[in-house]
């Protein structure tokens, strides 16, 4: 249960990370900052862009964990 466990906070640790860029993303480019620099990302902030972001960077998570759980023995699933 502890594995199952870790994993869910991993992947949600993940998905807020992907929250977190989405809005800075939106953000930086409401306020003119990816244009200025020449980037013209200016995502619209919908529910249809956000979900997408957050569950591949949840999943992420979960796979960068993977080094993690072979390297330190009290992680190793059994």
């Amino acid at each position: 249960m502890t594995a199952l466990k870790t994993l869910l906070w991993v992947f949600i640790a993940g998905a807020l990370g992907g929250f977190t860029s989405g809005v800075l993303v939106w953000f930086f480019g409401a306020i003119g900052l990816t244009p200025a620099t020449g980037f013209n990302m200016v995502p619209d902030l919908t529910f249809g862009w956000m979900p997408g972001r957050v569950f591949a960077s949840g999943l992420w998570g979960v796979i960068f964990l993977i080094p993690a759980y072979n390297a330190t023995p009290r992680l190793r699933l059994k």
